[in-house]
């Protein structure tokens, strides 16, 4: 009997585990705080610190350790606590004094972030033409996709997590079953994760707004091209069928990613998020350096708002998280010239890629035509998946390197990016050889 006890009790903690990451809004009158803690940071130092603010942790990711504290807008602190009653008027006014109070927790700064919303950038606009392409549509109809397809591919798997809507799948119904028998052959079902309040299961990534499915299929368009399977796509579903979230779920994907071992990481994501970033790293700046540390390249989108984003009131989030192993980028039109969407940013972005008329397919198995950052960022993806089966090791710094190494240099883009040019497959390729 006590046997079975055990058993039962240690099933009940594998169901509470496997639900407890889908964490719902919070209620009116609460706000949520992602904190890091410095890694020697004591268990009861953290614990008091929670109990100070009345604050409830609904979950912490395994990897970059963060934690989503749930916090009300007004709280009386224990007689025991120095900190007194507090009413807070902006949850920015909460992020202060709990950086404060943090103080001396461990060594160095305590990374706190709002968990402000996150949302698709603004253009997205499918068309569905009547006409349906017999075969595999150009990867865009204004420019030479020769440019932005790699010529050839190698022989190492590459593994690139999605941190989207999901990825269609039959119904949404389990086991995974995806419902486009071309981005089935690619997609890692074991892999994929929901991060939404959805569906009540972590395993089900179904999508149900088309965004993640189109950015999937940009990404392993070279390898349909080529008739190559060694792409491996991991849906991670961070956004609802809504196309909304929120930047822990977003943190929480990066987490998933890393513990699958995935290659590559596209977020067509935005948050405009405005914690002071200056004061101490934030917790997706963190996230995205845990990545780095291992070996995982992160492509975002820059966004649509027309905007200069290095301009703090401008900021968004992941784009503008600085990160040696993120690489922001921006949609070039089909003038050759910087969309009339697009945002950019000398420092905040790195380059340019199509953004305009990109054929992606849509629910239903139906090709369709885009525009946006979205779907420039996983051009770039793809690029580095190609590179990634001829690069000997599983490092996101020649992938980088070869990159940044092959890029157009466009005298329109010179202050509008970092690197002052949009990308280049072939050139890519072949500067891969003097990455290290």
């Amino acid at each position: 009997m006590r046997k079975f006890m055990l058993l039962f009790i240690y099933a009940l903690f594998i169901v509470h585990s496997s639900f407890a990451q889908i964490v719902p809004p919070p209620p009116s009158g609460y706000f949520d705080l992602i904190i890091v803690f410095p890694l020697d940071a004591q268990p009861a130092a953290i614990e008091a610190v929670r109990r100070d603010f009345n604050a409830t942790q609904l979950a912490i990711t395994p990897v970059t350790q963060a934690r989503l504290w749930r916090m009300t807008t007004s709280f009386k602190s224990p007689l025991t606590s120095p900190l007194g009653s507090y009413s807070y008027s902006d949850p920015l006014d909460a992020v202060e004094r709990v950086r404060g109070r943090t103080s001396g927790v461990g060594t160095g700064g305590t990374a706190i972030q709002i968990s402000t919303p996150t949302r698709l950038p603004e253009v997205y606009a499918p068309v569905t033409p009547k006409n349906q392409p017999s075969g595999l549509p150009p990867l865009t109809n204004c420019m030479s996709e020769t440019d932005f397809v790699v010529p050839s591919m190698g022989t190492n798997v590459v593994k690139v997590a999605i941190l989207d809507t999901g990825l269609e799948t039959d119904l949404g119904k389990l086991p995974i079953r995806f419902r486009n028998s071309v981005l089935a052959r690619h997609a890692e079902g074991a892999d994929a994760r929901n991060f939404t309040t959805d569906y009540s299961s972590e395993y089900d990534i179904n999508d149900n707004h088309g965004h993640g499915t189109s950015v999937a299929s940009v990404v392993v368009y070279g390898f349909m091209r080529l008739g190559k399977l060694n792409c491996r796509i991991v849906p991670i579903k961070v956004l609802s069928n809504t196309g909304s979230g929120n930047l822990f779920a977003l943190i929480q994907g990066i987490d998933h990613a890393i513990q699958k071992g995935v290659d590559i990481i596209n977020i067509s994501i935005i948050s405009p998020d405005k914690t002071d970033y200056k004061k101490n790293s934030t917790p997706i700046e963190l996230a995205i350096r845990k990545a780095g540390e291992n070996g995982i390249l992160v492509v975002s989108a820059a966004g649509n708002g027309n905007t200069d984003i290095d301009l703090l009131e401008n900021r968004i989030y992941p784009a503008c998280a600085p990160g040696a192993n993120q690489m922001v980028v921006a949609a070039g039109g089909c003038s050759g010239t910087r969309a009339y969407f697009a945002s950019f940013g000398q420092t905040s972005v790195d380059l340019f890629a199509p953004g305009e008329q990109i054929w992606v397919f849509g629910l239903g198995n139906v090709y369709r035509r885009v525009n946006g950052s979205s779907f420039a960022a996983p051009i770039v993806a793809g690029i580095a998946a190609a590179l990634r089966t001829h690069s000997p090791t599983r490092n996101w710094k020649p992938l980088d390197c070869a990159i940044r190494g092959g890029v157009t240099q466009i005298p329109d883009f010179s202050a509008l990016c970092s690197t002052g040019g949009g990308v280049h497959s072939g050139r890519a390729l072949s500067s891969l050889g003097s990455c290290r």
